[in-house]
């Protein structure tokens, strides 16, 4: 393990290391969603330095959550002794990471005390899957005036999707109805995202009366739709628990290659 003489820990932002953090997506092998993408832009930034030179960035959230580890692939020989200096200086307690984001993955595989899976991302399979049980018509469009009666009835199911802050942040983010003759069947939402702005979020909610009957492919395949028509990808996720959301995903021509986890230190 090679360490290096003179590393630096400058406090930064977001804006500050905006190019070396175009770098780290170009640097991986697949995408993550809104969840993870919250966490890491609420995140302190801290820059890492050699002799004055910018050769990475970590940063932390809430004090104790690792939610970016970055280092130049020319620099990657100081990574773990970096890495190591950055846990113990900081006092790290977890890590969410990506299964995409092979260094930090690395990384924490080395340092975990225990590893506990969080989520499913999905993209797009590419194969042809059956049409939808329920047509187009029955899947329209919330009013912003109805948001909150839509999160009334689906237990805050759409309070955790931070609408709030997407409003405040000027981003798109819509809300669907699925329903038939005047019966709620479920919710989709369409969400803007700021990394991976090739894609849109998706997320469904189905009323538990009206569940495994296809409403919940009907939304997903309906907002994957709208996403193609818009020039976005869609880009759901999961719990890693939640089996029946992944069939669901899984029928409506999705795929996981990406985990996300939560690492303790």
């Amino acid at each position: 393990m090679k360490s290096p003489q003179n590393v630096l820990f400058m406090s930064s932002s977001y804006y500050e290391c905006r190019s070396m953090f175009s770098q780290y997506v170009k640097s991986l092998s697949g995408v993550y969603d809104n969840y993870l993408e919250d966490h890491i832009l609420d995140s302190s930034f801290y820059e890492i330095r050699i002799d004055g030179a910018m050769i990475g960035y970590f940063a932390i959230h809430n004090e104790v959550l690792l939610t970016q580890f970055y280092i130049q692939k020319c620099n990657c020989i100081y990574a773990q002794s970096i890495f190591g200096k950055v846990i113990k200086e900081y006092r790290i307690e977890t890590a969410y990471v990506p299964t995409c984001d092979e260094l930090f993955l690395s990384l924490c595989m080395e340092n975990h005390k225990e590893i506990e899976i969080q989520a499913f991302i999905f993209e797009e399979s590419g194969s042809d899957v059956r049409p939808p049980e329920f047509s187009k018509p029955n899947f329209k469009l919330v009013s912003e005036d109805r948001w909150a009666e839509v999160n009334e009835m689906t237990d805050g199911f759409f309070e955790e999707m931070n609408t709030d802050k997407v409003k405040k942040d000027g981003l798109l983010f819509e809300i669907y109805e699925l329903s038939v003759k005047d019966e709620v069947l479920g919710y989709g939402l369409r969400e803007e995202v700021r990394v991976f702005t090739d894609y849109n979020a998706t997320g469904m909610y189905v009323m538990p009366e009206h569940r495994q009957k296809g409403a919940g492919r009907s939304i997903i395949i309906y907002l994957k739709n709208i996403c193609a028509e818009n020039g976005k990808k869609p880009l759901p996720g999961c719990w890693y628990y939640n089996h029946n959301s992944k069939s669901t995903l899984e029928s409506s021509g999705f795929v996981a290659k990406t985990r996300l986890l939560k690492v303790r230190f």
